[in-house]
């Protein structure tokens, strides 16, 4: 068996085996795959988050902002924020 077969039998035991788990499977897609993962279910529309956002005065940090950290991943398409966290524009 060639070593390319190999490995594709062996990300495709990994992909089965992360079925079972969301976050295990968004890791075999993203980090083992190098694809987006999509989860699938209700998303808002940009429209839809457009609406929602709140206003605030330019290079002012709202109250809600208790620390300010650095750090996002950049996909092509989106940007990805830690699960749970508010997230305010300061410009």
């Amino acid at each position: 068996m060639s070593a390319g077969l190999r490995v594709q039998g062996q990300l495709a035991a990994e992909y089965e085996a992360a079925k079972g788990s969301q976050n295990a499977l968004i890791k075999v897609v993203n980090q083992k795959l190098g694809l987006p993962y999509e989860i699938k279910g209700d998303q808002a529309t940009a429209e839809e988050l457009r609406e929602r956002a709140e206003e605030y005065p330019p290079l002012v940090i709202p109250r809600a902002a208790d620390r300010i950290a650095l750090g996002i991943d950049v996909p092509p398409d989106r940007l990805a924020l830690m699960k749970g966290c508010r997230a305010f524009r300061i410009d």
